[in-house]
């Protein structure tokens, strides 16, 4: 609110209407769902954004020092949550601020005024890139081993599966394009409920769907929710919801205000509104994805609205400047004013009379609703009375802040009742509809939250296992759920940046290997076939999978793996290969412990070697970033550990009695290196020169950014003063 408050008061609005401003950024609907669903860096990341649009508006007027604090301020935190999406919609949809002020002021021919705070705001902006450097640089580095830094294999064996979606620079079209909303999706920004609202909708007590259980004879929780939302995207928290009175008056600056700022905020809004239609508004989307730097890094295009949220209240809020210099004519305004109801009000007039009987309302997830038990005429009756009370509600909101901006033109009030009355509304607007997503129910005691972590039965019995083992939880969405690596290092877990080999190896063997098992233990009916069916999966034990989690929830089970690598061991013979296909389709042998397979271009760094099957090698310690480990043999030896490869070059180094010797890459996606004879310490630790280089970048332009901020604020105090 703070960061909007300064941008509403830069806007030359009063105290009362900026107050009003803030309110509404701070309640869009969006903010809420993001905060239900932890994204907190993310609305940091949007939160910024009135200050460093006050900061540009500052300092193309003129005020350069205190404009550059503002934006340095700003540009600083935004870039500190490193949520390079919501970074990257947000300097898109501001940067047609920057070329309506290129425009106004090449026409009047005065570049200089353009140019030298451009220049400033440039420094500023590689200040706070620089600031940030320490989770910049090593960020950059790591995507480009992701699944948004494109492929490794040529062939892909299954084009459904997640691995798939990435192509030579970014994810694939379909892929990225999966949550795009349709035309309905966006008609939620005025009207709530146009779209059913979200996946888990809260529900009325004479809803259809109560009715409907209750006469199956089911009895409905008190607060029930029910799947609702029928719109464009797969499934939704819920909508974006601009509010109807921040609606009704954005379309009133589009008739009132005049300037650059009108253009900029029309031109970012619109843009908006299309980029999350992404493959409904291919045209424009897919010229974006392939030829815009990063874009195609990018997937959900819908959430670009979390940014747009923010200014649609802007030009509301210029329309309220407008109204309180009084310098329209009374005939003027109130044409202007009609029209604005007109679109407004109309929009909700037609999914009141005509909403019902136009759209069909059903959804492509219906038929896993009817599995439920819901009942799909049910469904759709309640997604109409939704869109109909919606409208109804935000057609009357529309009324009443129209009947507010024209009396207080015609001076029946001052601007501190309008504000008082606005904010009012605008309380009921937004917030009511956000406490749909957010209520008092959603927030638990700290023991509650505390027992939603705690250990089931079967993770304490794994966890008396003093050894560094892995899980593989099959109780759970195995590739979509973190909850087991809460107790256990894991094998699955969920990130949306998998690196990109280890998701090649859950594509090609991981989730075969699974699929095996499940078979397997159907058929098995002996210790003896269970423990051979357990030994086949090569993938899965060289990666240490000691235990496997089954059953079901609450009545999960371990079943223990014997045969399982161990941390590390010495393998017989090194197998090399010449491409990642060749290096990943070898991992089909039947026999990974006593074979490694090596990449060519490591061939010069492999050492001969003599197997000794007396050897070995043992983890004596572990912390995320550095491993120790003692061996001991007879002759010279190759070791593999059961640690996912991440380089070359990017950090991870490998020590022998402190002497640095090279990590070479094995089974495509662990890592190796030569061991020679005797007893002998090795250390992997990981330095990544991105890191150690960022924080020193970080400190030095952190101090820089301070000191300037700090500089401003003391030339403005005593410049008061004086």
């Amino acid at each position: 609110m703070i960061s909007f408050y300064c941008l509403y008061l830069v806007l030359g609005l009063s105290s009362g209407f900026a107050s009003v401003g803030a309110l509404s950024s701070a309640l869009v609907t969006g903010n809420f769902i993001l905060w239900e669903a932890g994204h907190l860096p993310k609305l940091v990341v949007l939160a910024m954004i009135g200050f460093i649009v006050a900061g540009l508006i500052l300092s193309y007027r003129g005020r350069w020092w205190s404009g550059a604090a503002l934006f340095a301020l700003g540009m600083g935190i935004n870039i500190l949550n490193n949520h390079v999406q919501m970074s990257y919609y947000a300097f898109l949809l501001i940067s047609p601020l920057v070329i309506s002020y290129a425009i106004y002021y090449l026409r009047k021919g005065d570049w200089k005024s353009f140019l030298i705070p451009s220049g400033s705001l440039a420094a500023i902006t590689v200040l706070a890139l620089l600031a940030s450097a320490n989770s910049i640089l090593p960020t950059y580095e790591y995507a480009k081993q992701t699944m948004r830094g494109g492929h490794i294999l040529k062939e892909v064996s299954n084009p459904n599966a997640s691995g798939a979606d990435v192509n030579e620079s970014g994810l694939q079209w379909d892929y990225a394009m999966n949550w795009s909303n349709g035309m309905i999706d966006l008609i939620s920004g005025i009207i709530p409920g146009a779209a059913g609202g979200g996946s888990s909708e809260p529900l009325g007590k004479d809803a259809a769907v109560i009715k409907d259980l209750r006469k199956k004879g089911y009895n409905p929780p008190k607060n029930m929710k029910a799947p609702l939302y029928w719109g464009a995207l797969p499934f939704t928290s819920g909508p974006y919801y601009f509010g109807a009175a921040m609606c009704f008056l954005f379309v009133l600056g589009l008739f009132i205000v005049r300037g650059p700022l009108k253009w900029w905020v029309a031109i970012a809004v619109l843009l908006g509104l299309l980029l999350s239609m992404g493959r409904h508004f291919e045209f424009l989307n897919k010229l974006m994805f392939d030829y815009f730097p990063l874009y195609s890094k990018f997937r959900a295009p819908s959430s670009v609205l979390a940014v747009t949220s923010y200014f649609v209240p802007i030009l509301a809020m210029l329309a309220l400047v407008e109204i309180s210099k009084k310098e329209m004519t009374m005939e003027s305004f109130k044409k202007k004013l009609i029209y604005s109801v007109s679109i407004t009000g109309g929009i909700c007039l037609f999914f009141i009379l005509l909403g019902s009987s136009f759209f069909s309302f059903e959804s492509a997830n219906d038929a896993s609703y009817v599995k439920n038990g819901f009942s799909p005429e049910a469904l759709i009756s309640d997604r109409q009375s939704l869109m109909t009370s919606d409208s109804i509600r935000s057609l009357v909101i529309i009324l009443l802040v129209a009947g507010i901006v024209f009396y207080y033109f015609k001076n029946k009030f001052s601007s501190l009742v309008a504000a008082c009355l606005l904010g009012a509304i605008t309380l009921f607007d937004l917030g009511g509809v956000a406490k749909r997503y957010v209520s008092y129910d959603d927030f638990v005691s700290k023991l509650k939250k505390e027992n939603n972590q705690k250990a089931r039965p079967v993770d304490l019995e794994i966890m008396k296992d003093p050894s560094n083992y892995r899980v593989l939880d099959l109780t759970v969405n195995t590739f979509n759920s973190a909850e087991p690596s809460f107790f256990h290092k894991n094998v699955g877990g969920y990130h949306p940046a998998k690196l990109q080999r280890y998701q090649d190896i859950i594509d090609r063997h991981i989730d075969p290997e699974i699929n095996q098992l499940t078979s397997s233990l159907q058929t098995s009916t002996t210790d003896s076939s269970i423990n051979n069916a357990l030994a086949s999966l090569e993938v899965l034990n060289m990666l240490n999978t000691k235990y496997f989690i089954l059953g079901q929830p609450g009545k999960e089970i371990s079943l223990p793996n014997r045969a399982a690598f161990g941390n590390a061991w010495f393998v017989n013979t090194i197998q090399t290969v010449q491409t990642p296909d060749e290096e990943i389709q070898a991992l089909n042998n039947p026999n990974l412990k006593q074979t490694a397979i090596v990449a060519s271009l490591f061939q010069s760094d492999i050492k001969s070697t003599q197997f000794d099957a007396q050897g070995t090698i043992s983890l004596i310690s572990s912390t995320p970033n550095k491993l120790v480990y003692e061996s001991n043999s007879a002759t010279d030896q190759f070791a593999v550990f059961s640690e996912v490869w991440y380089g070359p070059d990017l950090g991870w180094t490998a020590s022998i009695d402190g002497k640095e010797t090279p990590l070479i890459r094995a089974n495509y996606v662990l890592r190796s290196c030569n061991v020679p004879s005797g007893k002998h310490q090795i250390v992997l630790e990981f330095k990544p020169r991105s890191y150690h280089l960022g924080t020193t970048l970080s400190m030095i332009c952190s101090l820089l950014l301070i000191g300037f901020m700090g500089f401003v604020g003391y030339k403005e105090w005593f410049g008061k003063k004086g």
